[in-house]
């Protein structure tokens, strides 16, 4: 027999995000997405999931994968996920994590047990991508993609080429979106940036997550890494947006100063 579900709530890497990183040769990985005609055999979410870049196979794990950020470490194996998979108390890697597409694993370097992290306030990568941003908005892509590069080397990945400036743009906010996971700026970047798709599953609106079939013996545990019959995504939860959300509304204390005037929608 079988369950339809893995458990998939609260802090896993959604496909919204997934996207926006990159294979190791620096092409875009093929996902399944929400309403594809069938589901995939999970081997294939493996094969995918090792072909991705650097910073994504640091930043995460996935059924059938070893933590790439603790090579050795048995408490970030493939078989770390085979806790009881209807005790939500001892999912990997421990208290009430989520997976989603994947878990993440991100400043878990070498962690062992410790399942807590401290992410840095400052980073060197923040300000090559500023000056990216800022001389490719300048109309200077030359400048813009020395700056880019030296973050987007330093990932392992082959440099960037495109000197457009709307399509050079996007490559720099991707590369914001990937480089600073779970680092606290992506809420703010995506409304700073009016993204297009910030309504439409890009950050708020339907959220799609992969949902696997495993076999499961007449326990209460399964492992997960060797028992996986397929996968796809599907959307989970809708989370709300409103274009008015682009700006924050000001105390009405301030308002009622007959000074300023509140933003459109509050």
């Amino acid at each position: 027999w079988t369950s339809s579900r893995y458990n998939n709530e609260l802090i896993g890497l959604l496909r919204g995000h997934l996207t926006n990183y990159y294979k190791a040769d620096g092409t875009n990985q093929s996902w399944p997405k929400a309403g594809d005609a069938a589901p995939r055999p999970a081997s294939d979410y493996v094969t995918r999931f090792k072909q991705m870049e650097p910073r994504f196979l640091a930043d995460f794990i996935g059924p059938g994968v070893h933590a790439a950020n603790n090579p050795t470490d048995q408490n970030w194996s493939d078989s770390g996920w085979n806790t009881p998979l209807f005790n939500t108390s001892q999912n990997f890697p421990g208290g009430s994590y989520g997976h989603g597409c994947a878990t993440q694993t991100k400043f878990y370097y070498q962690a062992g047990s410790r399942i807590w992290f401290e992410y840095p306030l400052f980073r060197m990568a923040e300000l090559y991508l500023n000056l990216a941003e800022a001389y490719n908005e300048l109309g200077n892509p030359t400048d813009a993609l020395i700056n880019l590069n030296l973050v987007h080397n330093r990932a392992g990945l082959p440099s960037i080429t495109e000197t457009d400036q709307t399509k050079l743009r996007v490559i720099i906010q991707r590369e914001w979106a990937v480089e600073f996971f779970n680092e606290g700026k992506r809420y703010y970047d995506a409304r700073h940036w009016l993204l297009n798709n910030i309504g439409t599953g890009g950050v708020y609106g339907p959220q799609e997550e992969f949902q696997f079939t495993c076999k499961l013996p007449s326990g209460p545990s399964v492992d997960i890494a060797t028992n996986l019959i397929n996968y796809w995504s599907a959307v989970t939860f809708t989370s709300y947006w409103n274009p008015k959300m682009y700006l924050e509304p000001f105390p009405i204390i301030e308002v009622n100063k007959g000074v300023i005037v509140q933003n459109p929608g509050y």
